[in-house]
């Protein structure tokens, strides 16, 4: 009996590897999607930067929730982040976390659906911001000074 088993198991190998290398425009098809469903799934998380505590901006948030008459479905919370799930309007899953990024600065990212929803999100984080005084946005680079610049005469 083992014996059958293996041997299925090797006819099943060597034919998965005889089509896959048989079809390298399908291989590449087939890539091609993968890559471009992962570009959008990594897209659709918005985040923003508040400048609260985690404990401070997670009451904001669950507050903002119930407001907005989404159902909380699970939530936990510490003190350096948070998650909350809930269901948009939609039906669509709901994720809101929370990651402390300093002592006073809280990362907040909300993804709705599997590839995001950019209204849904900025809906949400217009009631986190009736709670909070607006997020900040990341610090922007100091601009670059070229040391050694001649003077010509």
């Amino acid at each position: 009996m083992c014996r059958h088993f293996l041997c299925g198991r090797l006819f099943v190998l060597v034919a998965s590897l005889s089509v896959v290398g048989s079809s390298g425009c399908a291989c590449c098809a087939l890539l091609a999607v993968g890559g471009a469903a992962g570009y959008a799934y990594s897209t659709g998380k918005h985040e923003r930067l508040y400048s609260y505590p985690v404990g401070q901006t997670w009451e904001a948030v669950r507050q903002s929730v119930v407001e907005l008459e989404l159902p909380i479905l699970s939530e936990r919370s510490d003190a350096h982040s948070a998650r909350l799930e809930s269901k948009w309007t939609t039906g669509e899953k709901a994720i809101v976390t929370l990651e402390a990024k300093g002592e006073n600065v809280t990362k907040v990212a909300i993804r709705i659906g599997t590839f995001g929803d950019d209204a849904a999100s900025e809906q949400v984080f217009k009631q986190i911001d009736t709670h909070l005084e607006g997020g900040v946005s990341p610090p922007t680079p100091e601009p670059k000074v070229h040391v050694g610049a001649s003077i010509s005469r």
